[in-house]
């Protein structure tokens, strides 16, 4: 199974790509988190200093890098998240091998719609399910779309991997 750790972080790197080509996709359709780069990276930076959870994290004071520092960790996670979450998965089904269909990345993609609902909005003072964030939002919609884009580019990196 440690031999898929390498694979599984690559192919969340790929993820990570799906959901940012899927994003804009879905906010063209009226569909967004309200979820941006710098909230990221300034929720990110802010827990250097202890802060975890903020009344609304658009009123908390810019961060110097906090865009640069938002991608860097979308990325961190994206590949992190597949390596730490998807492993108990693969042990629990006795794989030999990665699979192939693209069930099982999809449903993994769209399972992990639950960390910015659950984790990620609360912190920001947006509430479970991001229900108190920036009107015009709809994260209940927003984040499964944007986490399809995750599920298809985990399936489409596995693939890709398999080639080489």
């Amino acid at each position: 199974m440690m031999e898929f750790i390498l694979p599984l972080y690559l192919a969340g790197l790929v993820g990570s790509l799906g959901m940012d080509l899927i994003s804009p996709l879905a906010e063209r359709l009226g569909y967004r988190t309200g979820v941006t780069m710098p909230l990221i990276g300034r929720w990110f930076i802010g827990l250097f200093s202890g802060r975890f959870f903020h009344a609304d994290i658009r009123h908390t004071p810019v961060q110097q890098h906090e865009n640069l520092v938002g991608w860097l960790f979308h990325y961190f996670i994206g590949g992190g998240a597949v390596a730490l979450l998807f492993l108990p998965i693969l042990w629990a089904g006795d794989y030999a091998v990665l699979p192939s269909s693209p069930l099982p990345w999809v449903a993994f993609g769209l399972f992990t719609s639950f960390l910015p609902w659950l984790l990620l909005m609360p912190s920001y003072g947006w509430g479970l399910f991001g229900m108190l964030g920036p009107n015009g939002s709809k994260p209940l919609i927003a984040s499964p779309l944007n986490h399809l884009g995750y599920g298809v580019g985990l399936w489409a990196g596995i693939n890709l991997l398999s080639v080489f």
